[in-house]
């Protein structure tokens, strides 16, 4: 929690400090195939590689997770491994892998009823289906994470899908329906 927290206010060289410890003491304890926790700490050094721009590494640390939670039967770490993984990937611009992982990652959490994690999914999602060019498959990902949100009552999830769904009508030329979206997003 310290380290994501420090992250989260991008304190990354403290963050990198306390990984340095937490891996130090990580690898007295067991194996590290054993422990979720080590699982954990990889998507930590995945998140803390990706922030410094060193995405070759993030994207190993990422594979590492996937794998090791397929073998041990982690679903809830492996979703969210596959999330995280997914974000890397597209930011190397290897869209179908991150599509790939993404909806592997949305039948998880589905799986595990994490509808908060299965909209922010779907919207991740929309991106790499539209780099690829299936635009019509990343529409209907962010209005399925929209409706997941209202479901839920997630306004800043309802708003970020609206901006979303605004940007897919602006790459389409749709202008009215762009300035509809934006309009309703700017509600929440």
């Amino acid at each position: 929690a310290a380290i994501m927290e420090r992250l989260d206010r991008g304190e990354f060289l403290l963050a990198e400090s306390l990984v340095s410890l937490r891996d130090r003491a990580m690898a007295q304890l067991t194996p590290p195939e054993e422990d979720p926790h080590t699982v954990a700490g990889w998507l930590i050094n995945a998140r803390l590689s990706g922030v410094r721009g060193n995405l070759d590494q993030a994207i190993a640390w990422s594979r590492q997770a996937i794998a090791t939670t397929e073998q041990n039967n982690w679903p809830d770490l492996q979703a969210h491994s596959l999330m995280a993984g997914g974000r890397i990937a597209y930011s190397r611009g290897e869209f179908q892998i991150s599509q790939q992982w993404l909806l592997k990652a949305i039948d998880i959490f589905q799986q595990l009823d994490e509808r908060l994690l299965v909209a922010h999914c779907r919207q991740l999602c929309a991106e790499p289906l539209q780099k690829t060019g299936d635009i019509e498959g990343g529409r209907a990902q962010v209005e399925a994470a929209c409706q997941e949100y209202l479901e839920i009552g997630d306004a800043m999830g309802l708003g970020s899908t609206h901006l979303c769904l605004s940007a897919f009508a602006l790459t389409q030329g749709d202008l009215a329906s762009a300035q509809q979206e934006a309009l309703i997003a700017r509600e929440y």
